[in-house]
């Protein structure tokens, strides 16, 4: 296995920030996307929305290809996207301001069926901010309620990704799971799918913290969820 740096994630090169009209459309496509009930893993590995009609597949295809394209691109943006999301996501609620308390909720659940509603709730009073290759990541400890039984959860906003770790956790375990969400903020890489995003943020993190991994599989076990999370690298669940 390639040597990971412990200060800078595998990368690649800046590309031109998106303007303000391909901003809007990135997020007109992910609320687009948002409608699927039915998913289907393509031959890159990442999961693609299915059409009900399959004579409309190649539409969606298109449509996808799309916002696969111009979510790249902002990934790879020197400064990412600098829209302010009430211009072109206004039904979509996003903290403008960790210095102040949020609950930020998201579904969880099989992909097809969909899921329930699941938060965490943040406070500025346990949050971290970690430099990792010129750029500040914010971290926060959050309670367990309303959130498990994951561990940990990444946020990839364009404009203020964030990422969320049980405070509840053993340290550590906490201090393992704290790097893989951060990478998970930091990956620039598609390849693989889940499955690549997740052994990339383990094999992250295990460089980090190299005995956290045997502690996190321990508290796993401890509190059953290995097979909910291998469901979810292997693409079953939507979320772990």
């Amino acid at each position: 296995m390639a040597e990971l740096s412990k200060d800078q994630p595998e990368g690649s090169e800046s590309e031109p920030e998106l303007s303000s009209a391909e901003n809007a459309e990135f997020f007109r496509l992910l609320e687009w996307r948002d409608t699927f009930k039915k998913w289907m893993v393509g031959i890159n590995g990442i999961l693609e929305p299915m059409a009900d009609d399959p004579a409309d597949q190649e539409q969606v295809n298109r449509e996808n290809d799309r916002y696969e394209e111009l979510r790249q691109r902002i990934i790879r943006s020197p400064h990412v996207a600098n829209i302010p999301i009430a211009e072109t996501r206004p039904n979509f609620y996003y903290p403008d301001n960790f210095d102040e308390p949020f609950d930020y909720e998201f579904v969880s659940g099989d992909i097809n069926t969909g899921g329930r509603t699941r938060c965490v709730h943040c406070s500025p009073e346990k949050r971290e901010v970690i430099e990792r290759n010129g750029r500040k990541y914010t971290i926060f400890a959050i309670p367990a309620k309303d959130f498990a039984p994951g561990f940990g959860i990444a946020f990839c906003h364009p404009e203020k990704p964030f990422a969320c770790v049980r405070e509840d956790l053993p340290r550590s375990v906490y201090e393992w799971v704290r790097e893989h969400e951060l990478y998970h903020l930091m990956d620039t890489h598609t390849w693989g799918g889940v499955f690549g995003s997740e052994f990339r943020a383990n094999a992250y993190a295990t460089w980090q913290k190299p005995f956290g991994l045997f502690a996190a599989i321990m508290q796993g076990l401890k509190e059953g969820r290995v097979k909910r999370y291998l469901k979810y690298m292997f693409g079953i669940e939507e979320y772990k």
